[in-house]
């Protein structure tokens, strides 16, 4: 059980490219090796100062280092708990789609 719980604001993205296929990341807990791994869209934490949609891109190159993309609307809003790396987060998120031709994915920082 994590003593401090993280309360937060996110953007998460659903990338479509032009064949309508949505990028997912297999995701593991670095703090966790028991617990099996899970596919997630892109995302993470916004900046006091940023909006949803510049969080989003943000996110999106630190995750996956996709820089040609069009982020479009916020398509809905959700709440999410959960543990990772050791921590609890109670976390609002901003979900926005995203179009983009595809490359490779890579992490830059995440």
């Amino acid at each position: 059980m994590a003593a401090y719980t993280f309360k937060r604001k996110a953007a998460r993205v659903v990338v479509l490219d032009g064949q309508g296929r949505v990028l997912l990341l297999r995701a593991r807990d670095p703090a966790d090796p028991a617990k099996l791994p899970w596919w997630e869209i892109p995302g993470g934490g916004m900046e006091p100062d940023e909006t949803s949609a510049e969080a989003a891109r943000r996110e999106l190159l630190e995750e996956t280092g996709i820089v040609d993309v069009e982020i479009g609307p916020c398509v809905w809003v959700q709440h999410a708990n959960f543990t990772f790396g050791g921590f609890a987060f109670d976390q609002d998120e901003w979900i926005h789609v995203a179009w983009s031709d595809g490359g490779d994915v890579r992490s830059t920082g995440h």
